[in-house]
């Protein structure tokens, strides 16, 4: 079925954020705060005498003079190109005057416009864009609700709920509202980011369109073909082959509300940080940001099928080699690992929290173990930590005995060339307790480890980390039995409902 969508312009695929901060500081508007939202911005100006007519000066300004200082949202062009290359049609819609209110300099706001996209490779006649005969601007919305009609489009996507509740808009056009404030109309899809709006309304990249994509983005045509190498919960690998021999690793992340790109971001940072300091890892090709996907050099190997002594050794150097770059690394450098623990009354928090949200799933055998297995085993060893430990049950250990921790760290995260173990995904890197990274090791599913290499780990660890971090082999064994709770958890999310896409 051939789709017909329609999509705004201002703060749909114009991202302001920040913008209406520095132009309100450049006409001097003297504001008490210059917050980046331009919701919260609006809110600072209509403090003011006069709030509306100052307000719509800046606006003017903002779409007009200073546009090219704008940003498009990340993910819109992967959406753009995904639709054409499945033959959907794409429009743009928008409620825009010709000048902006009280704008001295009489700067066109739609020439402005079409210039900012088109300076930013939207405009396009291929697959890369929208074709320019397919841009429409309107003095008022209800003319630019008379056009979407007009179109017939089975998508209309805009930041504005009352261009979307209007009485006059066509009751046969799905209504996505892209924003993170929720409407409660049933007849609206509140969506915040663009590579959710691509899954929800596109489903998943096929092979094919993942090749075309990879040949756009590194301006290749020499991709012979790509295969999936990983299917995970969370990002999906893929290698391309090319001419003459040679192979890259394409790794497509998940979008995240609120924190697109957050684990690609994290993960090109760490790597580039770890490679300078000549870690066995991954070495980045090229990172594409607002597509949310990397690529990486190819390094071949096999995958750990059943843990040596040779491999349980060499993940304790990768962890020794962590703690002493960890010792060089100033705190601001990273962020805090994903999850990360610096306390054990942070890992019942954790657990808890998981646990409730398990606990909503429509399913008997799920509650009944939950009620009547699991809560008595958390209770049993949550209190034991909180005997054990006392005062340092809720103490958060000191900065110095942090360490940078890939977070998912283990053999399943690894392949091995002529015995040497190369560790991949670092998607969750930051700053954690080493308690909690050599727990996750320990209880890891995808580990086959037996219990004397566990021990081995475990005992070469505790020999390293007890130097300088204080009960550390006293603490360790009081919370790994909760660590091990908490992995319970982690392998139920699977019940958890997920996203799919509309289906016609």
């Amino acid at each position: 079925m051939t789709l017909r969508i329609g999509i705004d312009f201002d703060n749909t695929i114009v991202n302001y954020d920040g913008l209406f901060s520095k132009v309100a500081k450049k006409l001097k508007l003297n504001l008490d705060n210059y917050p980046a939202k331009k919701e919260l911005i609006k809110k600072e100006i209509f403090k003011k005498k006069n709030g509306l007519k100052i307000w719509q000066r800046l606006q003017g300004k903002v779409y007009g003079e200073f546009i090219s200082n704008a940003k498009i949202f990340d993910g819109l062009k992967k959406f753009i190109i995904h639709c054409n290359l499945k033959n959907y049609e794409i429009f743009i819609i928008s409620h825009k005057t010709r000048f902006g209110h009280y704008d001295e300099k009489k700067i066109s706001l739609r020439k402005a416009a079409l210039d900012f996209i088109d300076s930013n490779k939207i405009i396009r006649s291929d697959i890369t864009g929208i074709k320019k005969k397919n841009i429409f601007f309107f003095t008022t919305r209800k003319k630019k609700i008379t056009q979407i009609k007009k179109l017939k489009l089975n998508f209309f996507i805009d930041d504005l709920p009352e261009v979307l509740c209007d009485k006059n808009f066509p009751t046969t056009t799905k209504k996505i509202l892209f924003s993170k404030s929720k409407n409660n109309n049933k007849d609206i899809i509140n969506i915040n980011n663009w590579f959710k709006i691509d899954q929800v309304i596109n489903g998943y990249w096929s092979i094919n369109h993942l090749k075309k994509l990879s040949s756009i983005l590194l301006k290749k045509n020499n991709i012979l073909d790509l295969d999936q190498v990983h299917n995970g919960i969370n990002s999906k690998v893929y290698k391309l082959k090319l001419k003459k021999n040679k192979s890259l690793i394409l790794k497509m992340y998940p979008f995240e509300d609120n924190l697109v790109s957050r684990r690609m971001r994290v993960e090109n940072e760490s790597l580039k940080y770890l490679n300078k300091n000549n870690f066995p890892i991954p070495k980045i090709f090229k990172a594409f940001f607002e597509f949310n996907c990397s690529f990486f050099e190819f390094q071949s190997g096999k995958k750990i099928t059943k843990a040596t002594k040779l491999s349980i050794d060499q993940c304790y150097d990768f962890v020794n080699k962590l703690l002493l770059l960890s010792r060089q690394t100033k705190i601001k450098s990273f962020p805090n690992a994903k999850e990360a623990c610096f306390s054990p009354k942070e890992i019942c928090k954790q657990i808890e929290k998981k646990f409730h949200i398990l606990l909503k799933v429509d399913n008997k055998e799920l509650n009944n173990f939950l009620l009547l297995n699991f809560h008595s085993l958390f209770t049993k060893y949550s209190k034991k930590a909180k005997k054990r430990l006392k005062n340092k049950f809720t103490n958060n250990i000191a900065i110095s005995n942090r360490i940078l921790s890939p977070s998912d760290f283990g053999l399943h995260n690894t392949i091995s060339q002529n015995n040497r173990l190369y560790f991949l995904d670092f998607e969750y890197f930051g700053w954690d307790d080493p308690i909690k990274l050599i727990c996750d090791f320990f209880w890891h599913p995808g580990n086959n480890v037996s219990k004397k290499l566990k021990i081995r780990f475990l005992n070469k660890t505790i020999n390293l980390f007890s130097k300088n971090y204080k009960n550390f082999k006293k603490k360790l064994y009081v919370l790994l039995p909760l660590y091990g709770l908490r992995w319970c958890l982690i392998i139920l999310n699977c019940l958890l409902k997920k996203i799919t896409q509309i289906k016609f």
